[in-house]
């Protein structure tokens, strides 16, 4: 599927683009899915541990919700363009606020120094952070994907886990640091390094696991996605990490692209893998909205 120089090829691209503003789809390799079955297929191609994510819209990128609400757009009459907010105060701001109002909503808060878990549950209640979802399973993450009629086409994002691991296994090495295995130690290390105010000077992509998960990350299999440096924008340091990789053989990046006229099949699929609004988001909004999208799909059923 990929030739053999298809690294060389990548790191040609990035050596003559802005690296601040490139062409992602020249980067990331995009795949097409017609049926259930090419899905299937498609899944069934990435060997090792990977992580997914559905988007709704196959044209945006990889981007935090923090990137996304500190983004901001200018205008003259001789120039336009944008800028971020600085994002590390904002963050620092909206995470005291937040916990100082958790606790009169939620007896059962994380330890104050525990800001993976902070951080976790700010997105889950939609507070801009530096996380980005992400789930282990791939079906999951299409459900994310086609939930929401698209304009044209949605995507499933895959990122190699193990690639991954390798990169921040390379960084920590160049501070002397040893990354830990046993879930609880490595914990706090994550969070002694979000929580460094030093500048982080080498862009690395970190998987976060908190130590306290709700019943939603537990039955969507969900983990997250931390960029270490807060001014790149994530799609930025993936494309960053890829450069200074060696010896791939196999794009650790992957994409594809889902038609809209295969947003009810999937859903169907899906349903009979019990993968629904209900069962990803326990409670009775989840049910409710289930609901929604039952009917939704006994319309196009009737419409066919």
């Amino acid at each position: 599927m990929f030739p053999a120089d298809w690294h060389k090829r990548i790191k040609g691209l990035v050596e003559k683009f802005n690296p601040y503003d490139p062409p992602y789809e020249e980067f990331f390799p995009i795949d097409h899915v017609d049926s259930w079955h090419s899905l299937e297929q498609w899944v069934s191609s990435l060997e090792g541990s990977w992580c997914f994510r559905g988007q709704r819209d196959a044209t945006w990128l990889l981007t935090t919700s923090l990137d996304r609400a500190v983004r901001v757009e200018h205008q003259s009459e001789h120039s336009s363009g944008y800028y971020h907010l600085p994002r590390r105060p904002i963050e620092s701001d909206y995470l005291f606020r937040f916990k100082q109002q958790a606790q009169n909503w939620n007896a059962h808060v994380p330890q104050r120094d525990d800001l993976c878990s902070w951080l976790a549950i700010m997105q889950h209640y939609g507070v801009p952070t530096r996380l980005l979802d992400f789930t282990l399973s791939p079906y999951v993450a299409t459900y994310f994907a086609v939930e929401y009629e698209p304009r044209a086409h949605c995507a499933l994002w895959a990122i190699d886990l193990d690639w991954v691991e390798t990169q921040c296994k390379q960084w920590f090495a160049t501070k002397d640091i040893q990354i830990h295995q046993d879930p609880e130690t490595r914990a706090d290390q994550l969070n002694d390094l979000l929580l460094s105010t030093d500048r982080v000077d080498n862009p690395v992509i970190i998987p976060i696991r908190p130590r306290r998960l709700d019943r939603r990350m537990v039955a969507q299999q969900g983990l997250f996605l931390c960029k270490l440096v807060d001014q790149a924008p994530f799609s930025t340091i993936l494309l960053s990490m890829l450069y200074h990789s060696n010896q791939l053989t196999l794009p650790p990046v992957r994409r594809v692209n889902i038609p809209t006229q295969q947003r009810i099949p999937l859903l169907k699929k899906l349903r009979e893998m019990n993968l629904t609004r209900a069962s990803l988001f326990p409670g009775l909004d989840g049910f409710g909205q289930s609901l929604r999208l039952d009917l939704e799909i006994k319309a196009a059923d009737a419409t066919r």
